[in-house]
């Protein structure tokens, strides 16, 4: 009971505190929303938090929409307000990056309420550096959605680009927590499918979902402890041989829209690849 009021207080904390930074030093402060302080917030973005604006303006009809493309400076903050017919549009910074942080810790404290039995841990630790690599090539195939939904987005192959190197330090983090986090629970989880409905788990900003994440991380246990391909997975991987083969590449671009996270973006090989291993698990 202990442990489920402290991942409860955890979870409240990363719900609400990223939405609270702000400069307490500056002369700037929230003022009442109406027609007339609309161009006060417009030229004042990224300097009220989400929950300053949101105490002052609790009364007002307001509709709030995620910023996935602001900078991580701005992330939790106000980055514009828009009058659309009588009531107000409120842009709130959510950078894609940290979004894939924060939303992560999320649903990892979600799966600590599952129980734990006691079984013989049957994981693998070294295969599952595997998952961060296949994941990360994503933003390879899919450059042209990622450089839209992330200002930080770069595929340049270097040291010095921190942007992708944060992404495979995420991602491996993510299959660390979730090796520790099954290998007591997985003959348990069978039981809590059901609640699954009542998270989408697709990354707000990203063309992947966390369902994907853990499906991954179980067909590559599946491939290590069988220690063989069965006869479905050979057939997946000849047809999979032959549609690379028949693919015409172009620069075609599919807004998956509700599919977001379980359908390609991008007619090319690296995507087509990426979606191939990502399923094959």
């Amino acid at each position: 009971m202990k442990n489920k009021l402290i991942i409860s207080v955890l979870l409240i904390i990363l719900l609400i505190f990223p939405f609270t930074f702000s400069d307490k030093n500056d002369t700037i402060a929230p003022v009442s929303l109406s027609d007339s302080t609309i161009g006060f917030y417009q030229s004042s973005t990224c300097n009220i938090s989400l929950v300053e604006f949101y105490l002052e303006n609790r009364n007002t009809n307001i509709y709030f929409n995620g910023n996935n493309y602001a900078d991580i400076k701005c992330f939790g903050k106000v980055t514009g307000v828009d009058k659309t017919n009588d009531s107000y549009m409120v842009s709130v910074g959510t950078n894609t990056s940290i979004n894939l942080l924060l939303q992560s810790s999320l649903w990892f404290l979600f799966l600590l309420f599952i129980p734990k039995i006691k079984s013989e841990n049957k994981f693998s630790l070294p295969f599952l550096f595997l998952i961060p690599l296949i994941l990360t090539s994503q933003f390879f195939g899919e450059n042209k959605f990622y450089s839209k939904t992330n200002i930080l987005h770069n595929i340049d192959l270097t040291f010095n680009n921190y942007y992708l190197i944060s992404i495979i330090i995420i991602y491996s983090l993510c299959c660390l927590v979730l090796f520790d986090v099954f290998k007591d629970r997985y003959l348990n989880l069978i039981n809590h499918l059901p609640y699954i409905f009542l998270f989408v788990g697709t990354y707000s900003g990203m063309n992947l979902n966390f369902y994907l994440i853990i499906g991954s991380f179980f067909g590559i246990q599946s491939l290590v402890i069988g220690k063989k391909f069965k006869m479905p997975d050979f057939i997946y991987f000849i047809f999979s041989i032959f549609w690379l083969i028949n693919t015409n590449v172009n620069e075609y671009f599919f807004d998956g829209d509700k599919l977001r996270g379980f359908s390609n973006s991008s007619y090319n090989m690296a995507s087509q690849i990426f979606w191939i291993l990502i399923f094959i698990h």
